[in-house]
């Protein structure tokens, strides 16, 4: 029998031993059961905020809403989550105290545009009166022309039945139409009262947005009539691309979940300043040149939402090549499998440096 198993009989042999050893097992239980309800809080909290389901009360409140008032375009129903969760400390919603809330705050009315105006309905009056003289002038002449008065008659009844229509769309086009705040409009709304959501709160809320959003704008993109040869590159883009692809030989260390952090070390390294971006996202909005692939130039960085709603980034390469930090790890692919794995959204340049030193190339943001 072992030494150890020697003394853990022992323990168990005394009174004072076996109460050790339940209150460490009581202390293990603790700390498991005390770490589930974290974690659980945790989901639970962030698919209060964000997550819902596709029938839920903050999606229910939209679809009243838009049908109440005619509406034609949407609100993503995580807005609404967002809000109320953190205003009314995650209680229950109910759905015309959303719907209410939704009319008060996130639409707006503007007069309808009117295709038919009083002048041109006066005009067809003033038509049908002409005509109706000319048919009485003929109908009262000594020879009366049959053929002239039936095209006149002809006109008239053409001619009421456009004031009909005229009159009709008129009527219809009195009043206001009401639209849905668009995403820069409702940042506006939620960082301002009665809301005042931070910056992180907003950056959170438009990333998971961003992140389930269903189409992909590079579903389609043929990277078959792509050619990458001959591709030009100037003394900085090939810095970064050396930098890049020996990035460990310069003490750049590729940390878990740090793909920006990598790309900004690598332009630094170059000579580049850093963003200090809080995530890949943040920096594709902040830094995006095109969401065309074919045109993406040596030593661009290339920004996708990922399978997170923080996203993922890489630096492309020349040759129809990525580089990217994943997990850890430094890898090399090509970018037609890098956007499909990474749902690529655009390429631009970190903290707005453009390399190539062509002044089309130079940030716009917004493309994420």
């Amino acid at each position: 029998m072992s030494k150890a198993l020697r003394a853990a009989l022992f323990v168990l042999a005394s009174k004072e031993g076996r109460s050790v050893l339940l209150k460490i097992i009581a202390a293990i239980m603790c700390f498991f059961t005390f770490l589930i309800v974290i974690l659980q809080g945790f989901a639970t909290s962030y698919v209060a905020v964000l997550g819902g389901s596709h029938n839920d009360v903050y999606s229910q409140a939209v679809d009243m809403v838009k049908e109440e008032l005619q509406i034609s375009n949407d609100l993503e129903p995580a807005y609404l989550r967002a809000v109320y969760y953190k205003h009314n400390n995650g209680s229950d919603a109910q759905v015309d105290e959303i719907s209410d809330l939704i009319k008060k705050r996130f639409v707006y009315s503007k007069p309808k545009e009117r295709t038919v105006s009083e002048d041109d309905i006066k005009k067809l009056q003033k038509r049908i009166s002409d005509l109706k003289k000319e048919l009485e002038l003929e109908e009262k002449s000594d020879t009366p022309d049959s053929e002239r008065m039936q095209k006149l008659k002809q006109k008239i009844d053409k001619a009421e039945k456009n004031l009909k229509v005229a009159e009709k769309t008129y009527a219809d086009e009195t009043g206001d139409e009401y639209f849905f705040y668009s995403s820069t409009e409702l940042n506006a709304v939620l960082t301002s009262a009665p809301f005042n959501l931070s910056d992180d709160d907003l950056t959170e809320v438009t990333n998971y947005l961003l992140l389930i959003s269903p189409v992909n704008d590079n579903d389609n993109f043929d990277f078959s009539d792509v050619s990458f040869l001959d591709e030009d590159a100037n003394s900085i883009q090939k810095r970064v691309v050396e930098i890049a692809l020996s990035s460990k030989n310069y003490g750049i260390i590729p940390g878990y979940n740090q793909c920006e952090k990598w790309v900004e070390d690598v332009y630094q390294e170059a000579g580049c300043s850093r963003s200090g971006s809080h995530c890949a996202v943040c920096a594709g909005r902040a830094f995006s040149v095109s969401k065309d692939w074919s045109t993406i130039q040596v030593g661009a960085a290339v920004y996708g939402t990922a399978s997170q709603q923080y996203g993922h980034v890489g630096i492309y390469i020349g040759s129809g090549l990525v580089i990217h930090n994943l997990s850890g790890n430094v890898k090399v692919q090509s970018l037609e499998s890098w956007v499909k794995d990474f749902n690529g959204k655009c390429w631009g340049w970190d903290n707005r440096h453009n390399l190539s030193g062509n002044p089309i190339y130079n940030c716009i943001g917004g493309l994420m």
